[in-house]
């Protein structure tokens, strides 16, 4: 599986802190198209990813995001074995 991971964050909400959604889109060998995941978190963390992967997501063979320094550093605590493609 291929992942492409990106944290949305909103301006809703009463908290001092912008809100989070850590969204993850996969690709199967097949081509078909998955929504593994869209949950709430604290940006691009290690804690939200490692959550994520421990409920619903087997380690994928690469990860797909932008240049945010927390989702990269998450991956490599996480899947320490995907390749990462940034975008």
């Amino acid at each position: 599986m291929f992942v492409w991971a990106d944290g949305i964050y909103t301006k809703a909400g009463l908290e001092s802190t912008k809100a989070a959604i850590l969204v993850l889109i996969g690709a199967l060998a097949d081509s078909t198209i998955v929504v593994p995941a869209v949950d709430s978190g604290h940006r691009d963390s290690s804690e939200s990813l490692r959550d994520l992967a421990a409920r619903v997501l087997p380690a994928p063979a690469c990860v797909i995001g932008d240049g945010a320094l927390g989702l990269w550093s998450a991956v490599a605590q996480v899947w320490p074995n995907a390749v990462e493609q940034r975008s």
